[in-house]
């Protein structure tokens, strides 16, 4: 897949989300001409939390509190994917000068990776989905 920049941001904001997120580990990614795909693992042996209620999913609010340290937070895949959306969304509408517009849907889908073959199974999905554009039920010649 040849990104264009506003593909390119959304690749560089991937990248860099390990600098945001002590205890994500960025597996396969794949930039589409209309969405994303990504194998994300939470890792979070590399915190040491003593409170096991610190710990947010898609069920808690994003805790707000000035006095936490970011490096003791333990974050899951929801806000890792609202901070990919965040991220790029704000660098793509600087360069279109369109501040507030959103660029992503409001959801996504997400799936845990029960075993190495289903892991494999959809890494290579992944790898080969630029191939399989062309297959693709939303594939536009003009993108």
């Amino acid at each position: 897949m040849i990104l264009n920049e506003y593909g390119q941001i959304v690749s560089d904001c991937w990248f860099d989300l390990p600098n945001h997120y002590k205890n994500i580990i960025l597996g396969e990614f794949q930039v589409m001409p209309n969405h994303i795909h990504c194998i994300v693992g939470v890792d979070n042996s590399k915190i040491n939390i003593p409170d096991p209620d610190n710990v947010e999913t898609g069920l808690k609010p994003v805790c707000t509190a000035t006095n936490v340290n970011p490096d003791d937070k333990i974050h899951g895949v929801f806000e890792f994917m609202r901070a990919l959306k965040s991220f790029s969304s704000r660098r793509i509408n600087e360069k279109r000068n369109s501040k507030g517009v959103s660029n992503w849907q409001e959801r996504f889908h997400d799936h845990i990776i029960r075993d190495e073959a289903e892991y494999n199974r959809i890494r290579n999905y992944i790898i080969n989905n630029p191939k399989n554009w062309d297959k693709d039920c939303f594939f536009n010649s003009d993108t």
